[in-house]
């Protein structure tokens, strides 16, 4: 199953991740979001049995959620992609940003 990414748990990841952890920032309301929602639910599942990969939804449309997205981890539109590798910590999310996919551009 898809867990539920925290503020919190995306802003400082103090001790580091156990995992590496696929986040997909969403918004509810968007369109590509849900359209995309089946394909994430469907990788989830096949990684269901990987224990060093964890799948994770971050809803991120609230207004200082998504001021603290595009400062920190720039994301620009939804839905945005990110891999925070295994070990990544608070410190290393302020020194460089996460791996980000880069959808392409829409009409």
């Amino acid at each position: 199953a898809i867990v539920q990414a925290s503020v919190r748990g995306l802003r400082a990841p103090r001790r580091g991740l156990l995992q590496d952890t696929l986040v997909v920032v969403y918004a509810p309301w968007c369109k590509f979001c849900r359209d995309v929602e089946a394909e994430v639910e469907g990788l989830t599942r096949g990684l269901r049995w990987e224990p060093s990969f964890a799948v994770a939804a971050f809803r991120g449309d609230g207004a200082a959620d998504r001021l603290w997205l595009a400062q920190t981890l720039g994301v620009q539109s939804f839905p945005s992609i990110i891999l925070f590798p295994r070990s990544s910590c608070h410190a290393e999310v302020q020194r460089r940003l996460p791996l980000r996919y880069r959808p392409p551009e829409r009409d």
